[in-house]
């Protein structure tokens, strides 16, 4: 079926929203993983920009891709900031897909290859992205390079995940609209101007100043946090708030020092009762001298020696008084 010029370019609107709507569905079809700071996603979306980029070409795949996942950013407040870099991105992964895809000779290596490529230039981009945003924010180079290959590993399983989803559907949907009036769409052999012509020319001009514009965004906004922060830290209510927080600590730590002494004069008293209180000397019984036996010499020379005092003791009788 004959396609004229006019109903070609309604063709290619309509397959520019549909695709675009399909990406931004995908993306909400998504496990979160968190990353630290960030937050990074396995999720449906890619398979959608590789499936457009194969059916309809690098220009119609490459802007499905970029609005829908653009759309997608701008509608979540987490990813807002990062929808322009995000636009250029995907738009890159349909438009590398489409390229190859339409100016290989053999059609299902070239389908592999191209969703294979696709991937690549997307995941390099998200790495670069990733560490750059991390360095411009104040990160230190090893945390960086640990946020980036934990997103490395999940883009890796995005990216098998795409290529083995849009393949398929490539084939199935091919087949599938073969008789409807974008057919010519996806059979057309696009114009090879090589790489350098007004369209990839614009693109990269396009790219760089949006890498520009997200890296100055960026950087500002990490400027007018720190001023913020050292901003907070050193006016008057800071001030006196982090004073009133050090005389509390340290009122605290005085408290146990001082209660100590208090429970000493308690037992003052007992102790001064006792150390007035004359100690009880033990009363020490002499003991007995030990008594010779009686027919011992010893005992013999004591019973006289006793005999003599006590008769010098009595006086004689006849005497004078």
């Amino acid at each position: 079926m004959a396609t004229t010029v006019k109903n070609k370019r309604l063709y290619s609107i309509v397959t520019v929203g549909l695709m675009a709507a399909l990406v931004y569905v995908g993306n909400y079809l998504q496990i979160k993983i968190p990353n630290g700071g960030l937050v990074t996603r396995i999720h449906l979306g890619n398979s959608m920009c590789l499936l457009a980029g194969l059916l309809f070409g690098r220009l119609r795949g490459g802007l499905s891709s970029g609005i829908g996942a653009a759309l997608y950013d701008l509608f979540d407040p987490v990813y807002i900031v990062s929808a322009p870099y995000t636009f250029f991105s995907k738009f890159a992964m349909g438009f590398t897909a489409g390229h190859i895809r339409k100016h290989s000779k053999n059609e299902k290596s070239a389908v592999i290859w191209a969703a294979v490529a696709g991937q690549l230039v997307y995941i390099v981009l998200y790495l670069l992205k990733t560490f750059i945003s991390q360095i411009l924010l104040g990160e230190p180079v090893s945390v960086a390079l640990k946020l980036t290959g934990v997103n490395a590993i999940t883009s890796t399983i995005n990216g098998v995940l795409a290529c083995v989803i849009a393949v398929p559907l490539y084939f199935a949907l091919s087949k599938a609209l073969a008789h409807t009036g974008i057919a010519e769409l996806i059979t057309e052999k696009e114009e090879n101007k090589g790489w350098l012509n007004p369209l990839t020319a614009g693109l990269t001009a396009f790219a760089v100043i949006v890498t520009a514009l997200y890296t100055i965004d960026l950087a500002n906004t990490n400027k007018v946090k720190k001023q913020e922060a050292e901003k907070e830290f050193f006016s008057p209510e800071a001030r006196a708030e982090h004073a009133a927080k050090t005389a509390a600590q340290a009122q605290a730590t005085a408290q146990p020092a001082a209660s100590q002494p208090q429970a000493a004069p308690a037992a003052a008293p007992a102790a001064t009762e006792t150390a007035a209180r004359p100690a009880v000397q033990p009363e020490v019984v002499p003991s007995a001298a030990p008594v010779p036996p009686a027919d011992s010499p010893l005992a013999q020379a004591l019973a006289k020696a006793q005999t003599e005092v006590d008769s010098a003791a009595t006086p004689a009788s006849g005497a004078k008084a």
